[in-house]
């Protein structure tokens, strides 16, 4: 009986040895994998701070996933960015700073917030910030619901075709003003023109008699066609 005892003793021990050691590796599978999964996390988090456009991920509720420095720097860096925020939360900061034009701040933000709803997940805005710069963002649903936005600072193409939209309209303007002043030109030389003509051709028809020389004529006609061609 003792050694019957004694042998089930020594096959738990084993067993129990057995399934500490098990333990134990997967304890160290687990933390290997959880060091190369935050490892992974660091280098995805450093890869999208170093890039110049601002990129963060909302879920369906319109609570913040991810977001890159960048946005925080178009966002006016506001101290309580976290996982979780809400869009409402972060519109609030954002008129708070004078980033969503004036009125009401609250108001401004409630608006804002109920255009973006409308526009959908798949859809793109702009905005001015206070330092004048200008930026374009293009929301991309995910597959799992949600989106993720894009900032890009197109300050530098706006102020081009801004500057272009001002040139364009300075020429059209000024091709106007010439245009008019041509036609104000013409009005005033055709009046006293027409007197001439009208003249020259009374002087070719001899209505006053005759001039009095052959070379007289032909100055009347080369007057009274130098004015039609005018």
């Amino acid at each position: 009986l003792i050694a019957g005892m004694l042998g089930v003793l020594i096959i738990m021990g084993i067993a129990m040895a057995v399934f500490l050691r098990r333990t134990k590796d997967v304890s160290v599978q687990l933390s290997e994998q959880a060091n190369q999964l935050a490892q992974k996390s660091e280098l995805l988090k450093s890869t999208l701070d170093s890039v110049d456009q601002g990129i963060a991920s909302w879920d369906l509720d319109s609570r913040l996933l991810t977001w890159n420095q960048k946005c925080e720097e178009f966002w006016y860096a506001p101290d309580g960015v976290r996982v979780g925020m809400t869009k409402r939360e972060l519109l609030s900061h954002i008129g708070n700073k004078g980033g969503l034009g004036t009125g009401n701040p609250i108001e401004v933000a409630e608006n804002k917030y109920q255009e973006i709803l409308k526009d959908g997940e798949n859809s793109w805005d702009s905005f001015s910030l206070n330092d004048g710069r200008f930026i374009t963002l293009y929301r991309y649903p995910l597959p799992s619901g949600g989106h993720t936005t894009v900032y890009t600072d197109v300050t530098e193409r706006h102020t081009y075709e801004t500057r272009l939209q001002f040139a364009k309209e300075l020429a059209e303007e000024s091709n106007l003003t010439k245009s008019k002043f041509i036609a104000d030109v013409s009005h005033e030389l055709r009046t006293p023109l027409n007197a001439i003509i009208g003249f020259s051709e009374m002087m070719a028809a001899k209505v006053y008699g005759t001039l009095g020389a052959e070379k007289s004529e032909e100055s009347v006609a080369a007057i009274n066609e130098a004015g039609r061609l005018l």
